[in-house]
């Protein structure tokens, strides 16, 4: 799944606007994930891992201006995710971290958040936690032909 470019233009102008007051982003994010139970080991209060703000903005960064160079951004997912495995993140939990990001920035964004900002974003997440679930779950969403065409003849 590719990106064009006026969605990755989209991105990074959002992202820039939310920058200045990334704190308050956090902060709302972490309010959203509060109202899910996640399973993972790590918590989303202010003294765990969103914490380190500066850190979540680059990781968030790096994501976005990868996201144009397809294997650059599974590289650095890859490295991510061997960090994240320790935290026992299932596919739920990123399902739901990504469904939280994507209700934070449409409340910071505000008027700015449009039809096409929304699918940009939800286009990245999709691919981000993709390749997470790749990378940690080793669960693919991607279905080689031959495998199709055997289930196709079995079920005939």
């Amino acid at each position: 799944m590719s990106i064009s470019p006026y969605q990755y233009r989209m991105l990074t102008q959002s992202l820039a606007v939310v920058r200045p007051n990334f704190h308050c982003f956090c902060v709302s994010f972490r309010k959203q994930i509060s109202n899910y139970q996640l399973n993972t080991s790590f918590t989303f209060s202010d003294e765990g891992i969103l914490n380190d703000e500066n850190e979540f903005f680059r990781f968030v960064h790096q994501c976005v201006g990868l996201i144009l160079e397809h294997n650059n951004l599974v590289d650095y997912l890859s490295q991510t995710a061997k960090k994240l495995r320790e935290y026992n993140l299932t596919e739920r939990d990123i399902c739901v971290l990504c469904n939280c990001f994507l209700a934070t920035i449409q409340l910071h964004l505000g008027k700015q958040y449009t039809l096409a900002m929304r699918n940009a974003w939800r286009r990245l997440l999709h691919v981000v936690s993709n390749i997470l679930n790749h990378e940690m779950h080793d669960r693919t969403n991607v279905v080689s032909l031959h495998e199709h065409r055997l289930k196709k003849s079995q079920a005939s």
